[in-house]
């Protein structure tokens, strides 16, 4: 419902803020069941999805970009990804997992302050 109320109740007129929403959630629970995701208990996922945070953190190490110095697309796709969990308000153990990592943290804020320095 976090989504929900962020996204569509403000900007979207009752009832279609439900239809819509409703109609988004079931497309996005049948792509996730359709990759694999969907198939595994919410325990499962943060277990995956906490290694999977282990493996970037560990690939970019002391490394200014993914690279090395000089910046990549790779460093544009991974930023989005990360800007989540370290630029969000809200919580949840893996925005908290995430944020545990200090090279992780470093990295999106130089990425922020060098591409977006107005906010």
């Amino acid at each position: 419902m976090v989504t929900f109320e962020a996204y569509f109740k403000p900007y979207i007129p009752w009832p279609l803020n439900h239809l819509i929403y409703n109609a988004a959630r079931g497309d996005v629970k049948k792509a996730l069941h359709g990759q694999g995701t969907g198939r595994l208990k919410d325990e499962d996922i943060c277990i995956k999805n906490r290694k999977e945070i282990d493996a970037v953190a560990e690939f970019l190490g002391t490394k200014k970009y993914f690279l090395g110095d000089k910046i990549s697309s790779y460093d544009a796709a991974i930023y989005g990804f990360l800007s989540v969990f370290f630029n969000g308000n809200w919580e949840h153990e893996l925005l908290n997992y995430a944020r545990t990592k200090q090279n992780l943290r470093e990295y999106v804020t130089r990425m922020r302050s060098q591409f977006f320095p107005e906010g």
